[in-house]
């Protein structure tokens, strides 16, 4: 079972105007499948520090995550705002190759040469899944 404060692994779902949903398929330190509800929302305040106005430029469908579990009751609620925390590999969305930091919040696919903003984790494309 999660609780609050646990350090999560995620694949976002899906996108709304004030919202991401995700997925969770992994507690970080331990092995065992993340067992109870797995559906997760991600409130647009919770996603950078700074302030974000459109959910679509921090997280994209598809998208891997590590977050923080603030809430459980009624459902599960998750957090990318801090600096280790946030998107941890992503795909292109044009060829499906994958994005590598370009910059601080930048992604980049060395593909198409297509490029998108992200809240990134500290360590992203260093992460093993």
């Amino acid at each position: 079972m999660l609780k609050e404060g646990d350090v999560v692994y995620a694949i976002v779902a899906d996108i709304r105007k004030t919202m991401a949903t995700a997925d969770v398929v992994a507690k970080e330190g331990t092995e065992r499948q993340v067992g109870g509800e797995t559906y997760a929302t991600i409130h647009v305040s919770k996603i950078s520090p700074g302030y974000t106005e459109d959910v679509s430029k921090e997280l994209r469908k598809g998208d891997f995550i590590r977050a923080r579990v603030i809430g459980i009751k009624p459902s599960l609620q998750l957090t990318t705002k801090e600096e280790h925390l946030g998107v941890i590999r992503s795909l292109c969305s044009r060829c499906k190759g994958e994005f590598v930091k370009k910059g601080e919040n930048k992604l980049y696919c060395e593909e198409c040469k297509y490029s998108m903003p992200r809240k990134l984790a500290d360590d992203y494309g260093d992460v093993q899944i």
